[in-house]
């Protein structure tokens, strides 16, 4: 395909960067965190004071988002959320960048550039939480990177450069852990006869590519299984972020057709202008000519972001942003073509207003949505007058933003409640006191921890979030050791809708050792 002679690159990625500021700004003016980065700052900070992660601060992503986090608190202050979202812009502007490439190398420079407006448009769907920071929107970069190595054209029959187009999904895992099954459309890839055919190569030079990808993808794990060794955090880790992640909603569950089916529902709504063109795109083989084996990793590429995203059985919103690289990438030839300037005009003229009004009821929800996203609870103001620089807190719950929000470090090692309760995520029974007993995955030895950093710095204050909800799901009171220590040691002094707060005694005693964990009820 040929891209307009009126085609200038310069002008037309100051046209993406404006798209890009524009459909992100909700995120740029945002005065807090949003959604997950709330979690990932409270670890970071934990880990900026000499905290370990998976030890003295407890969370279930990967070691490589909390490195990065981190990092960004060291350097631009560990409430500068001004330049948090700044850096995420930046962040989606660089997988732009790769996108760009990837689609010029399978389309020309125009399908580059397409490909570069589609996903900071598609990338905000529907909710604001899509415009955090997460592990989805970090984990994409890497894996098109990996894209852009593979397809591009070597230097040397060898190509060498593949260990790094084989590393690129590792660190997307280490991002994120879905990243990690990019690699197999790259191992296919370079396996694939047209791939063979278009590059002059054979069977041996092709085996050694994949045998390069694998390479690569191996070296990055057993760097970061070497580092985390060090730091003594190796066991934890691999439990954390890889073991902890069971499955109780599988395919055979119910659960998993109903919510899988009404989330993919919705994203094919928000998506709608990116399906149709994949689908146009894939019916005109005319658009691939010379590029049949990149089109095949591309879908292949799209078959395992959608595993990606079901396999855990909770399609959460933003689970859906990794499957957009793909999309992008199959849809921009058509669109591409469509837009050229020997294309029919109406049809430029209809799918360019297509999806501008797409960006722009995009914008506006998110504009809408992001206060009460936002919005600083009443009992996190109320512990903000009222408390000292060095009380604790510890909540009662799966809301680690209040530690944010209330500005006080965290009591104990577990930010949220779900190693105490054997909460699941993504239940739809979270709420519902009469379904789905969880203690039997309470993990064991946790309320024994729990004791012992109560026991090095005891909380001022204890949030109860779930003291407000008529029946509650998890009650206090059905936690021996957490129910008798806040009967004897601590009064009720706030309530709020978003939960019971209650203020350690002056003359309270340290907290006791806690019984056993607690049994299932019958």
């Amino acid at each position: 395909m040929t891209p307009s002679p009126s085609l200038r690159p310069g002008r037309a990625w100051l046209g993406l960067l404006a798209v890009l500021v524009i459909t992100h700004l909700p995120a740029l003016l945002a005065p807090s965190t949003i959604q997950d980065e709330a979690v990932y700052v409270v670890v970071a900070r934990e880990m900026l004071r000499g905290g370990r992660v998976y030890l003295d601060v407890i969370d279930r992503k990967p070691p490589l988002l909390f490195w990065l986090y981190q990092e960004i608190l060291r350097y631009f202050g560990t409430s500068n959320w001004a330049a948090l979202h700044i850096i995420d812009v930046l962040w989606v502007l660089a997988t732009m960048g790769a996108l760009a490439m990837v689609g010029r190398r399978i389309g020309g420079p125009a399908t580059g550039l397409v490909a570069a407006l589609l996903y900071p448009i598609f990338q905000t769907f529907w909710r604001v939480v899509n415009l955090a920071f997460n592990g989805e929107v970090l984990m994409n970069l890497p894996v098109v990177i990996g894209f852009w190595i593979a397809f591009r054209r070597g230097r040397s029959r060898w190509r060498p450069e593949l260990l790094l187009a084989g590393a690129m999904p590792a660190v997307g895992f280490l991002l994120k852990q879905p990243a990690g099954i990019a690699g197999l459309p790259l191992g296919i890839y370079v396996l694939l006869p047209g791939y063979r055919r278009s590059r002059g190569l054979g069977w041996r030079e092709s085996l050694v590519h994949g045998a390069w990808i694998c390479l690569g993808f191996v070296a990055v794990f057993a760097g970061a299984a070497a580092v985390l060794q060090a730091q003594g955090l190796l066991r934890e880790a691999f439990y954390w972020s890889v073991l902890n992640h069971d499955v109780p909603y599988g395919p055979l569950s119910s659960v998993f057709w109903q919510r899988g089916g009404r989330m993919m529902l919705i994203f094919s709504g928000c998506a709608a202008p990116l399906l149709y063109g994949t689908w146009q795109s894939l019916r005109r083989p005319d658009l691939w000519a010379g590029r049949g084996a990149e089109r095949t990793a591309l879908l292949v590429f799209l078959a395992v972001t959608l595993v990606g995203t079901a396999e855990s059985g909770r399609f959460f919103d933003y689970y859906f942003i990794q499957i957009l690289p793909p999309l992008c990438l199959l849809a921009a030839p058509w669109y591409a073509w469509s837009w050229q300037a020997d294309s029919r005009p109406r049809r430029a003229r209809w799918t360019g207003a297509w999806i501008a009004v797409w960006a722009i009821v995009f914008l506006i929800t998110n504009t809408v949505e992001m206060p009460d996203a936002l919005g600083q609870a009443r009992v996190s103001r109320y512990i903000r007058a009222h408390s000292r620089p060095d009380d604790r807190l510890f909540v009662w719950g799966q809301y680690t933003k209040f530690y944010l929000h209330a500005n006080l470090r965290p009591a104990t090692r577990y930010i949220a409640f779900f190693p105490l309760t054997g909460y699941i995520f993504g239940s739809p029974w979270n709420r519902d006191p009469t379904h789905e007993d969880t203690r039997d995955r309470i993990l064991p030895g946790s309320w024994d921890s729990l004791a012992q950093d109560f026991a090095r710095h005891p909380p001022r204050y204890i949030l109860d979030t779930e003291g407000n909800r008529h029946p509650p799901k998890y009650p206090m009171s059905d936690f021996p050791y957490l129910g008798n220590l806040v009967a004897r040691d601590y009064e009720l002094v706030f309530t709020a809708p978003e939960g019971l707060l209650y203020e350690r005694r002056p003359t309270a005693t340290r907290g006791a050792a806690p019984p056993p964990d607690p049994p299932a009820r019958p």
